[in-house]
């Protein structure tokens, strides 16, 4: 049998991404390989409240922004920040 990865990414929630998850931190396993949009599926999947904004969403890892359309690959410990735009008012 093929034994596949797991791994733990610490993911912080900011601002309206915070108020619809509930927590500012939680963990997500994911497998080795995993890109952006695995992760981002599997986020939406383990909380479903934040599946409006998933897509749209800005990213960092590691505090370093992340480009629509860039295919990071996820390694373990990395720190992913859900960063909502900022709305003026």
């Amino acid at each position: 049998s093929i034994k596949v990865l797991m791994f733990k990414v610490k993911v912080l929630f900011f601002a309206s991404a915070r108020e619809l998850a509930g927590t500012s931190l939680t963990l997500l396993e994911l497998n080795e390989g995993d890109n952006i949009s695995a992760f981002r599926n599997k986020l939406a999947s383990t909380i479903p409240k934040i599946k409006p904004i998933i897509d749209v969403i800005t990213l960092a890892i590691n505090q370093k922004y992340v480009m629509f359309g860039d295919d990071v690959i996820l390694k373990e410990n990395d720190e992913i920040a859900l960063i909502p735009p900022i709305s003026g008012g």
